[in-house]
């Protein structure tokens, strides 16, 4: 019983999680990358938002995120383009990786 309950108790520690998985048309990537990438810079922005209000300093560590997350999805546009104007679709996965820790 011991040893199951530890199984699953690890099991429950780790987890991968398909998050996309799939052949997209350039528009179609675009869209659903842009909005997963435009989500984490509203999660940064407020991040960033409440650090000031509470403590009057700017979080860098999310202002740096942002910057890294746009860059991400302006290199994610360029690609989606070549795509389009070669006829092409997206093949895009994108794993989650959770861990306890």
């Amino acid at each position: 019983m011991k040893a199951t309950q530890e199984t699953e108790n690890k099991a429950i520690e780790h987890g991968n999680y398909e998050l996309i998985k799939g052949e997209f048309t350039p528009d179609e990537a675009i869209e659903i990358i842009s909005h997963l990438i435009s989500t984490k810079i509203n999660f940064h922005n407020l991040q960033n938002f409440s650090k000031q209000v509470r403590f009057d300093i700017k979080d860098e560590a999310s202002l740096g995120r942002i910057r890294e997350l746009e860059i991400s999805r302006e290199l994610v546009k360029q690609l989606a383009n070549m795509a389009k104007a070669n006829g092409k679709s997206l093949r895009v996965k994108s794993n989650i990786i959770i861990e306890l820790f």
